[in-house]
């Protein structure tokens, strides 16, 4: 716990009790149907995981919107982007119940 001192507007100093939660799940407030891929940043070599069921469709951009590349997975899919160059790509998701779109970096 922390205590808090504030000044009101007649200048008489206020205290304000603040509590702190620790948790021991980074992941705790995403949900696990939400599509990922790792590592992120990278050199070129995502793993990406949509967790639809089915097929999924996979677009690929990069920063100026020009598709580097489609793909359609049923599940954990290695992407390679080690012949394109540094820079942010972007990875939507198209068969979701909503569309996706994740970021990705490669070095």
């Amino acid at each position: 716990m922390a205590n808090a001192l504030h000044y009101a507007s007649d200048h008489l100093p206020v205290v304000a009790r603040i509590t702190f939660h620790a948790t021991t799940d980074a992941t705790a407030h995403i949900p696990d149907q939400a599509p990922r891929a790792y590592p992120n940043p990278s050199t070129g070599w995502f793993t990406i995981e949509p967790h639809t069921d089915g097929i999924t469709r996979v677009l690929v951009s990069d920063a100026l919107g020009r598709i580097v590349g489609t793909y359609a997975t049923s599940g954990t899919h290695r992407l390679d982007l080690t012949r394109e160059p540094n820079g942010m790509y972007f990875l939507k998701f198209m068969d979701a119940p909503t569309e996706k779109v994740l970021k990705l970096l490669k070095y």
